[in-house]
Formats: structure tokens, C-alpha cells, sequence
């Protein structure tokens, strides 16, 4: 387990690897700029974490230790994160542009 996050090693690492391949595919096909794309990439991310965290838990524990308890945090997990995560880039990159336009002024 990992100390830190007490998931098994190498599981954010591994998922996060994914999505960025994930999304680095999509992009040839959609436009990032899409107001659908970060949702569901978005929910899309989350279903992997949760994928892989599954599969850990499957492969070490066995198919009864996953309850239908767990697949349901899981499905409100990617709607907290089809809604939450989208504004909450929309509102770093606005504050990013502010920050930027404040340093050039200053210079």
C-alpha cells in the first residue's frame, strides 16, 4: 500500500499515465476548446482511477469485496467530477490570465 494515499503502489501513477494517453488520442479527434470534452474527460478520468482500483482490489481480494456500495461512490464520484472538475479548470485558467496580465503590467 502506499503511505501516503493507501491505495497500492504504482496505481495513480499507472492511471494517470492512462488518461494522459487517453487524452493525447482524443485530441486528434475532438477539439479541446469543445465545451463536451473536458466534462467528459473529466468523468472519463475518474472511471480509470476507479477502474484500476477495482481491478487492485479484484486481483488481491477477490470479486467479494467490491459491493454495490462502492460501484455506486464510484458513479458519484464521476458526477461529482463531470460538473466540479470543468468549472474548476475554467476557473484556474481564468485566474491564470488575470495573474499573467497583472505580471505584465508590473514589468
Amino acid at each position: 500500500m502506499d503511505s501516503i494515499s493507501g491505495a497500492p503502489v504504482g496505481l495513480y501513477t499507472a492511471s494517470y499515465l492512462w488518461i494522459y494517453l487517453v487524452v493525447l488520442i482524443l485530441k486528434r479527434f475532438v477539439h479541446p476548446g469543445n465545451l463536451i470534452f473536458l466534462p467528459l474527460i473529466s468523468a472519463f478520468s475518474i472511471m480509470i482511477e476507479n477502474g484500476f482500483l477495482f481491478f487492485s482490489f479484484f486481483v488481491k481480494y477477490g470479486l467479494l469485496v467490491i459491493t454495490v456500495s462502492d460501484l455506486m461512490l464510484a458513479g458519484r464520484q464521476m458526477l461529482c467530477g463531470f460538473f466540479v472538475i470543468p468549472v474548476s479548470v475554467m476557473l484556474i485558467d481564468i485566474l491564470h490570465t488575470k495573474c499573467d496580465r497583472l505580471d505584465s503590467r508590473t514589468l
